[in-house]
C-alpha cells in the first residue's frame, strides 16, 4: 500500500469513526505512515497528528532538514523550548476548530 493510500485510508476511518483528529507517538506508526524511520527509540522525536483533511508531522530542529525533505505530505512543525508540543498542538487545535477538550487535555495535561 502507498504513503499516499495509507493517510487516505487513516483520514477516511478518522471520518467514519466521527474523531476529530488522532495523535500518533509511535516511532513504528510514525515510520509506517511517514515513512520516516530515523528517529531515536529512546526519546521521542517525532509525532504525527491526523485530521480528516490535514496531516502534521512534529519534530525538534535537527530533524527539520531530513524531515521535511522526506515527509512532504505532511505540514511540518518544529518543536522546541519556546515552541513546545503543546502549544503548537493547541494552537493548530484552534485554528481547526478541533474539540481538543476530548483528547488533548488528556493527552497533555
Amino acid at each position: 500500500m502507498s504513503l499516499a493510500s495509507r493517510i487516505s485510508k487513516l483520514k477516511d476511518l478518522i471520518k467514519i469513526e466521527n474523531i476529530d483528529a488522532l495523535f500518533i507517538c509511535s516511532n513504528a506508526n510514525i515510520s509506517y505512515l511517514s515513512n520516516y524511520s530515523n528517529f531515536s527509540n529512546e526519546e521521542h522525536e517525532g509525532f504525527l497528528l491526523i485530521t480528516p483533511n490535514e496531516s502534521f508531522i512534529f519534530t525538534a530542529g535537527r530533524y527539520l532538514e531530513a524531515v521535511g525533505k522526506s515527509c512532504t505530505q505532511f505540514k511540518l512543525q518544529e518543536i522546541s523550548k519556546q515552541n513546545p508540543l503543546p502549544k503548537t498542538l493547541q494552537q493548530i487545535c484552534q485554528s481547526l476548530k478541533l474539540n481538543k477538550d476530548s483528547w488533548l487535555q488528556k493527552l497533555i495535561f
